[in-house]
């Protein structure tokens, strides 16, 4: 086929097939498949070998990348990136799981003037906990927002206009980390950030206790110090802040609330009350440690939840979302 496609979907298996399975049957069900490029990061082509032919079969074309060791997934999307054909290209995590009419509804997005595109995010495990994360990293776009430009959108599940990714040379992989401000960079030069209700995908968030306590802090605490050093603040502007932070929780149980209840979960939603409120808790005191300290190691640490969803999940959720 000599037309390009639509849009090129960037996908990273972390060890072999079986880590995006899933997410490659959902890519298989959109409605645009045939304008869709598939781009597969992979360690190397054995990791690949598994993979059934008719799992890739109806695409626009399939492209297999090989990085070696990953370690670091925003690398590895950077070289997807890179070698995309489309015009449009989307990431899309191992644990995030697109609906039928998500590329559709993203590439009409992109008739537009937007740098970026970002979806609504579903809760793909529904739990206490699954919840309680899901809020506090994704509440900012639920299905309920209407669309609109914004300044923020979910980094890791959106889509992007190549050519303005590929302005930026090599600092693109750093761009892309939890840390790397490619949403604030897009926002500085002049581009502009979408959100699109219409295009939905369902994201798996960690849902035991260990993993829960350990993001929340790790989450503040690098969010909090990345702030301050992308900003520049003064060391007496940053122990104001870590002052400042035990009033968080109240302030964000206020506005997350809005997409709490705007979900419409009635006395499910009030169940999740005192652990959102528990979570906040932890965020503020994780906030209050990256203000007075910096970041410390929690970037590896978080990655470490991203690379490996499945081990962090409860044991319904792994038996539900096993293959």
């Amino acid at each position: 086929m000599s037309t390009l496609p639509a849009m090129s979907i960037v996908l990273v298996a972390l060890t072999d097939y079986s880590s995006i399975r899933r997410v490659v049957r959902y890519l298989r069900a959109q409605t645009i498949r045939e304008r869709l490029e598939l781009v597969l990061v992979a360690p190397d082509a054995a990791a690949l070998t598994t993979c059934p032919p008719e799992d890739l079969q109806g695409f626009h074309s399939v492209r297999h990348l090989f990085a070696g060791v990953i370690t670091d997934r925003e690398v590895a999307s950077a070289l997807g990136i890179v070698h995309a054909a489309a015009p449009v290209v989307a990431l899309v995590e191992n644990h995030a799981y697109p609906e039928p009419e998500w590329a559709a509804h993203l590439v009409e997005a992109h008739a537009g003037p937007w740098a970026a595109v970002g979806p609504a995010v579903l809760n793909g495990n529904p739990g206490i906990l699954s919840w309680t994360n899901m809020l506090l990293s994704y509440g900012e776009w639920p299905e309920s927002r209407p669309r609109g430009e914004v300044s923020e959108i979910a980094l890791h599940n959106s889509s992007f206009k190549r050519d303005i990714l590929l302005s930026y040379g090599s600092r693109l992989s750093e761009l892309l980390t939890r840390s790397g401000g490619l949403l604030e960079r897009l926002r500085a030069d002049g581009h502009r950030l979408l959100f699109e209700p219409s295009a939905r995908i369902h994201h798996v968030n960690p849902s035991t206790l260990t993993a829960t306590l350990h993001i929340r802090v790790k989450a503040g605490q690098l969010y909090a110090a990345t702030r301050a050093s992308s900003e520049f603040w003064s060391t007496p502007k940053r122990m104001i802040y870590a002052l400042g932070c035990p009033m968080l929780p109240a302030i964000r149980l206020a506005t997350t609330g809005v997409a709490l209840f705007g979900g419409r979960r009635g006395t499910a939603a009030l169940q999740l009350v005192p652990h959102l409120l528990a979570g906040l808790v932890l965020d503020a005191a994780g906030q209050m440690m990256g203000y007075a300290f910096g970041p410390g190691n929690t970037a590896d640490d978080l990655a470490h939840f991203e690379l490996v969803r499945f081990i962090h999940l409860n044991a319904l959720d792994q038996r539900t979302l096993a293959d």
